[in-house]
């Protein structure tokens, strides 16, 4: 089997491997990275598994055991692999089954699905400089990710605050621009 088959990217926003390509985990990619992994499960066969719907079969049914311990491998392979560091660093206290690993990840990590977390996302989301980012184009996009995240919440950031938090928190060069939208 090659290696090349699930060599992460380059690019380390995302991981490929021969079933596809998964955004990797943060705070603020769960619910994407959720989607991205689970087409990967299916494909690897793994996705039943690591929702924890299937189980290992008896030992003596020996053909059908290493199947699954080999999907079940995969599974663990994809989630851990699929992880910024972070999560990576998260997943050295949880055990090795996909099942827990998927629980655990979901938990910590899904700050959306909590009032504190959606509090948290908007604190950040009030508090990055453009300056923090290496172009004005990732800084753009490191805030459409919050809005984004946020969208489907009673705390979504709605178009009027997007774009009163960008025209105040871009650069100085940038004045006449936005002075020039505003008209």
């Amino acid at each position: 089997m090659s290696l090349s088959k699930f060599s992460a990217a380059k690019d380390d926003s995302v991981y490929r491997c021969k079933y596809g390509e998964a955004t990797r985990l943060s705070q603020l990619t769960c619910p994407q990275w959720s989607q991205d992994l689970q087409y990967l499960l299916q494909g690897a066969g793994a996705l039943e598994i690591t929702l924890g719907h299937e189980v290992a079969p008896p030992a003596n049914q020996h053909a059908r055991l290493l199947d699954f311990n080999r999907r079940e491998s995969l599974a663990v392979t994809f989630i851990y692999n699929s992880c910024g560091p972070e999560a990576k660093a998260f997943l050295r206290h949880i055990p090795r089954s996909p099942a827990a690993m998927w629980t655990a990840l979901a938990a910590e990590f899904d700050t959306a699905a909590s009032r504190a977390g959606r509090e948290g996302l908007i604190r950040e989301f009030n508090r990055i400089k453009c300056s923090d980012y290496s172009s004005v184009s990732a800084y753009i996009t490191a805030l459409m990710d919050f809005k984004d995240v946020l969208a489907s919440t009673d705390q979504a950031i709605t178009d009027p605050t997007f774009i009163s938090r960008l025209t105040s928190s871009l650069p100085d060069p940038y004045d006449t621009t936005i002075q020039l939208l505003h008209q």
